[in-house]
């Protein structure tokens, strides 16, 4: 059975890739913007959100109510302050805007979170393997 496990977690995470490729497509097919930063940005909210858990003890769903408004005001920080000075016919230079966003981005991570991995506190919502039929899910 642990080809199956295998399996699933394969599925799982290729669903993982083609949400991050879906955006980055409907990005660039209906703005005409590549944004190279999408990921780190995505990190950044990631570390806020459990830095805030773990400062202030909250659990995942607290968090996220805190995380959504501020994925939109960046987004839409990154757009007015960035992406709407480069936009245009050539997509080369919202590429190069956004590299540099993104180099900048992990270097800023990296100075205040250091290269350590972390995970949110579960507070109740279960986070184990749960196994049907010999197979754990």
């Amino acid at each position: 059975m642990e080809w199956f496990d295998a399996l699933v977690q394969g599925v799982l995470l290729g669903g993982m890739y083609a949400q991050y490729a879906l955006g980055m497509a409907l990005m660039f097919g209906v703005m005409r913007i590549v944004n190279i930063s999408h990921g780190d940005l995505v990190i950044l909210l990631s570390l806020i959100g459990i830095s805030i858990a773990t400062a202030w003890g909250l659990g995942p769903l607290p968090v996220l109510i805190v995380l959504v408004p501020l994925a939109v005001l960046m987004g839409w920080v990154l757009q007015k302050a960035v992406l709407n000075r480069v936009v245009g016919s050539d997509p080369l230079p919202s590429l190069i805007a956004t590299f540099g966003l993104s180099i900048a981005l992990q270097n800023l991570m990296l100075q205040i979170w250091s290269a350590n991995s972390r995970s949110l506190p579960g507070h109740g919502i279960e986070s184990q393997s749960i196994e049907i039929g010999g197979i754990y899910v």
